[in-house]
């Protein structure tokens, strides 16, 4: 029933409209500065395992797949976003038609690059069967949806994890275009300007967004978001006030030990 309301809801040139739209998007995405974690996946491309790239909200985790994007070439894949309203009520069953229209509208090509694929309902089970096919997979999600516990009864030795944190405090220089010094033959004034963009990177944080953005609030939104959708809503919780607390506990003690008597008491 699923998969015939999201055949019927869009007609084919609709479909090839929307991926058209999607790939030209995702190949003109501002790639910013490489990521360290790049390497980790460029290593994995020779692998017949599907390369899931998990992370908190925002660390940049479209961009690192554009950059691997990039590597593999403009000819070499099939760019999914399954965040786009316009997959709602797509299905895992709903995945060769997909495919067909594909290899329609870009001809046959061996790599899938998809975002947000936790959105659909079973996506595991099309990317195993594309995969003994022959297919290569590179993956994002939210770590919320793609936990490795939760990986192990999906794809049982067929991933490669790989989690994207916020930048390092080296790419938080590259960002800001400010040349690393040599450590050895460091003078005064390099030190003094090293420890000033410590001290700002202390503050400010490695959440590409918000340094890109600083008139904006998005660090409060993205802990909200963290803190009600990622947890509270996810495992269904109502103590919503001890969580918020347990939570300010936590972020204003972050170089203590706790154990979880501790956070209980």
């Amino acid at each position: 029933m699923n998969e015939n309301l999201w055949k019927s809801r869009w007609s084919k040139d609709q479909i090839k409209a929307m991926l058209m739209e999607q790939f030209d998007s995702f190949w003109k995405l501002d790639t910013g500065i490489p990521r360290e974690r790049l390497t980790e996946v460029e290593q994995a491309a020779g692998l017949p395992h599907a390369v899931i790239v998990s992370g908190l909200r925002r660390v940049g985790k479209s961009t690192l797949l554009a950059q691997m994007a990039h590597k593999l070439g403009k000819d070499a894949f099939y760019y999914l976003d399954f965040e786009d309203d316009r997959f709602l009520g797509f299905q895992a069953e709903d995945a060769n038609d997909l495919y067909q229209v594909l290899v329609e509208l870009f001809g046959e090509r061996k790599v899938f690059v998809t975002d947000e694929v936790q959105n659909i309902p079973g996506w595991e089970h099309f990317v195993r069967r594309f995969m003994e096919m022959g297919f290569k997979f590179y993956i994002s999600g939210w770590n919320a949806s793609l936990l490795s516990r939760e990986l192990g009864t999906r794809l049982t030795g067929r991933y490669v994890p790989i989690e994207l944190f916020p930048f390092s405090f080296g790419e938080f220089l590259q960002f800001r275009a400010q040349p690393i010094p040599d450590l050895k033959r460091m003078t005064t004034a390099d030190k003094g300007v090293l420890k000033s963009a410590l001290d700002a990177y202390l503050q400010l944080g490695g959440v590409p967004d918000a340094l890109k953005y600083p008139e904006f609030p998005l660090l409060r939104t993205l802990y909200d978001d963290v803190l009600y959708r990622d947890i509270a809503t996810r495992h269904h919780l109502d103590a919503i006030s001890a969580l918020k607390e347990l939570a300010f506990f936590l972020i204003g003690n972050p170089a203590s030990l706790v154990s979880f008597n501790k956070l209980k008491e």
